[in-house]
């Protein structure tokens, strides 16, 4: 998908543009993770459908998210090669008070997510030592509850729409899944559990019929 980066710097616009997708593909994501796993009603549905798979399901997507964020927010050169993160965008902006106003919505973002690097350095890029092997009492993770990724989407939403409303005075909400995403997967569930439960209705109704009445002809 292309996107209108109005007046941007050639080499601004097409770092923006990338990460733009990247924030919608994020965006979609979590809100996947929310409809799927955010009510009791969802979890019960899913539990009873397949518990061992959306579990599974569930603890990949949180990781998938959490490298996410990092990637984001990481440095905008690793290992000596430049990488596609927010970090990158002030280093394009030619007007230094904006370019001021852009590195602090940046280093909010960086802040909001140093859980995320965190967990990812010691749990999901790279396996800390136990403490059965150290001797040692680990360091406690920090919190990474869902109001902490939240948070965390908001301060990179902050710096793309900060950009684009400089340089287009729009900005995006990047707050939808994808079409045929979630809602249909829990459609056609709660459907087959509703046509199970009928199916097994009717069946107990079959093999145990209601005892014919002995009334008075």
């Amino acid at each position: 998908m292309t996107i209108a980066t109005g007046t941007m710097p050639a080499d601004l616009a097409a770092v923006y543009e990338e990460l733009w997708q990247e924030t919608a593909s994020l965006c979609a994501a979590w809100s996947d993770s929310k409809s799927l796993y955010g009510s009791q009603e969802t979890i019960d549905l899913l539990n009873r459908v397949a518990s061992t798979f959306f579990g599974d399901i569930q603890r990949k997507q949180q990781r998938s998210i959490v490298m996410h964020l990092c990637r984001m927010t990481d440095p905008a050169v690793s290992g000596g090669k430049p990488t596609l993160t927010i970090r990158r965008l002030p280093l394009l902006i030619a007007d230094q008070t904006f370019r001021g106003q852009v590195d602090g919505l940046v280093a909010a973002a960086v802040a909001a997510t140093a859980f995320a690097r965190e967990w990812r350095n010691r749990q999901l890029a790279h396996t800390e030592l136990p403490e059965s092997v150290t001797g040692q009492p680990a360091a406690p993770f920090p919190r990474a509850a869902w109001q902490d990724i939240e948070n965390a989407l908001t301060s990179i939403i902050n710096v793309m729409n900060g950009i684009s409303f400089y340089f287009m005075q729009s900005e995006t909400a990047f707050s939808e899944s994808s079409e045929g995403g979630v809602g249909s997967l829990l459609y056609y569930l709660r459907s087959g559990l509703a046509a199970e439960d009928e199916r097994m209705a009717r069946n107990q109704r079959t093999n145990n019929p209601a005892p014919v009445s002995q009334g008075v002809a």
